[in-house]
């Protein structure tokens, strides 16, 4: 992870996450970055790794993956989400930046409370209509993923069990637009 996660209470008792980069990561991400580039030079003479053109693969990574490292663009693809959404009918929540609080180097957002929705579905039998809770979840996720693809040609491009949450009122949180 790029990044450490503290849970944390503002001065008013909203509670915020805080998301800091870490120290260390923008050299070692420069240095992995020196490191594929060499390899890639040296797999674009190993025929089998040529055709795949390995220079170019890299020259086309290394701006994105700099790009994890900079949390002014998590704020801006949180509120770009949060605006998608916000009358969207979903039963949906995006977390909200603290724009006064972030930085390049640090993000603070609202805290989504609830339960990773592995862990939702996997003690699903203990819920009351466990079948139309699935169904409805199933439901609004499907949508909420149409609807970035097609709609809006935007998407949260990291949607594993971590990042999505059954909020405590029931509806999905969607987590990490890094």
């Amino acid at each position: 992870s790029v990044g450490q996660v503290h849970r944390a209470t503002l001065n008013g008792g909203h509670s915020v996450v805080i998301k800091v980069l870490r120290s260390e990561i923008e050299p070692m991400v420069r240095q992995d970055m020196e490191v594929l580039a060499g390899l890639a030079q040296l797999a674009e003479h190993v025929e089998a790794f040529a055709i795949w053109r390995p220079t170019e693969m890299i020259r086309q990574l290394a701006p994105m993956i700099t790009r994890e490292i900079d949390f002014g663009r998590e704020k801006q693809n949180l509120k770009h989400f949060g605006e998608m959404f916000e009358s969207s009918g979903f039963d949906l929540m995006i977390p909200k930046p603290c724009e006064i609080l972030c930085t390049q180097r640090v993000l603070v957002m609202d805290e989504l409370c609830g339960t990773p929705l592995s862990d939702f579905l996997e003690n699903l039998s203990e819920q009351p209509e466990p079948i139309t809770l699935k169904k409805d979840f199933s439901e609004t996720l499907a949508n909420v993923y149409l609807a970035m693809l097609f709609d809006e040609a935007f998407f949260h491009a990291d949607p594993h069990p971590g990042n999505l949450i059954v909020m405590d009122d029931g509806r999905l949180g969607i987590l990490d637009f890094g």
